[in-house]
C-alpha cells in the first residue's frame, strides 16, 4: 500500500487525446486492480503505486465528494453509471474525463468488479462543470455531503432533467471511442 501523498495542485490542466481511452479496473471496494498505459501516462504515477489503491488518491480537491457518493450509490446497486470527474496527477496538474462505468458481473449476475471508460471532456462543457462543482463543493464543505448531493438533485429538478439526461445533454454526444471498446474487457 503506497503511504498517501496528496499532490498541491498546480492549476496545470494536461491534455487528454481524443483517440485514447483511459483504462482503470477496480475491486467492489474501490481498489485499483489494473489501468491502462494511457492511465499511467497521464496520472504520472508508476502502475505500482496505483494497483491496490483507492481512486480517492486521484481526486482533485476541487472534486466534490457528493458525486463520488452519488457514483458508488449507483454502481453499488448495479446502475451503468457516467459522470465527468476532476482527477489530480501525481505532479499536482490536473485532468478532465468523462468516465463510464460499467459492472462486470459473475455468471451467477453478481457484481465483481468495475471498469471505467474515459475520454477528454469537451471543451464547451469543462467551464460549466467547473462552476457547478464549485457550488456543490463549497455547500458540501459547508453543510457535509448530503447537502451537496441535495444540491445537485435540486439542480436537475430545476433544470427538469435526471442524471443521466444532463451527463448527456452536457457532453453532446451518445457516440464515442467508448462504445468500440465496451465490453471487451472481463
Amino acid at each position: 500500500m503506497l503511504d498517501l501523498f496528496i499532490p498541491k495542485p498546480t492549476g496545470v490542466e494536461i491534455s487528454i487525446k481524443s483517440n485514447k481511452l483511459v483504462i482503470s479496473k477496480t475491486n467492489l471496494d474501490g481498489k485499483i486492480l489494473s489501468i491502462n498505459d494511457y492511465f499511467v501516462e497521464l496520472s504520472g504515477y508508476k502502475e505500482n503505486e496505483l494497483v491496490h489503491n483507492s481512486h480517492e488518491m486521484l481526486r482533485h480537491p476541487d472534486m466534490p465528494r457528493s458525486i463520488c457518493q452519488v457514483i458508488w450509490n449507483n454502481i453499488q446497486y448495479g446502475k451503468r453509471f457516467k459522470v465527468i470527474m476532476k482527477q489530480l496527477a501525481k505532479n499536482g496538474n490536473h485532468f478532465w474525463l468523462v468516465l463510464d462505468i460499467e459492472i462486470k458481473k459473475d455468471n451467477d449476475g453478481v457484481a465483481r468488479n468495475y471498469i471505467a471508460y474515459g475520454e477528454p471532456i469537451p471543451k464547451k462543457t469543462k467551464k460549466n462543470f467547473e462552476n457547478l462543482y464549485k457550488k456543490i463543493k463549497d455547500i458540501e464543505d459547508r453543510h457535509g455531503i448530503d447537502a451537496g448531493i441535495e444540491y445537485l438533485f435540486s439542480y436537475l429538478d430545476e433544470h427538469k432533467l435526471s442524471y443521466d439526461e444532463f451527463i448527456e445533454k452536457s457532453i453532446g454526444k451518445k457516440t464515442t471511442i467508448l462504445n468500440s471498446f465496451k465490453g471487451i474487457f472481463k
